[in-house]
């Protein structure tokens, strides 16, 4: 199965906010949720991504990488 964000290189946004850990992954969070997955794919991405624990309740899976994108940018 081929999966949306697979293959998709992360670095227009990477580019935007600058080289380091944080801006990076602020970038990539970006391109993900720009994506337009629904939630289920959304879940599988963050669970490919190495997440191994549910979103913090009452969080959706994109409702949490948005926001952890906003507080890390």
């Amino acid at each position: 199965m081929h999966l949306p964000w697979q293959g998709t290189r992360l670095t227009r946004e990477t580019r935007r906010h600058g080289a380091g850990p944080a801006s990076k992954a602020v970038g990539e969070l970006h391109e993900l949720l720009a994506l337009g997955l629904d939630e289920a794919e959304r879940a599988l991405a963050v669970a490919e991504l190495g997440m191994e624990v549910d979103p913090p309740a009452p969080y959706s899976p994109g409702a949490w990488l948005a926001l952890v994108a906003q507080r890390l940018g």
